[in-house]
């Protein structure tokens, strides 16, 4: 995007909005990166069943951003952790 000197367009976090199909929608205008919605770190930490239902992607899914809110570092880097190699970057 930089070495084009062109405007990159992102998608802005939407809480409980931007889900898979929100991301293939507005991909669809052009939009070169885009965020999940806001995911609990503790709950996507504690339990498979939080982090099958709250993160959802696949190969058009790209670049993606997750975004976790979080109580502390540790929690934060334990989500980090479980995500790493599946998406773009971590929020």
């Amino acid at each position: 995007f930089f070495a084009e000197q062109r405007c990159l367009k992102v998608a802005a976090p939407m809480v409980r909005f931007s889900k898979l199909p929100f991301r293939h929608v507005v991909r669809s205008w052009g939009t070169d990166v885009v965020y999940t919605p806001m995911i609990m770190a503790e709950s996507f930490v504690a339990s498979q069943k939080a982090r099958d239902v709250e993160l959802t992607t696949n190969s058009q899914d790209n670049p993606v951003v997750v975004q976790f809110a979080a109580h502390s570092a540790k929690e934060f880097a334990d989500a980090a952790e479980l995500v790493a190699g599946k998406v773009s970057a971590v929020d």
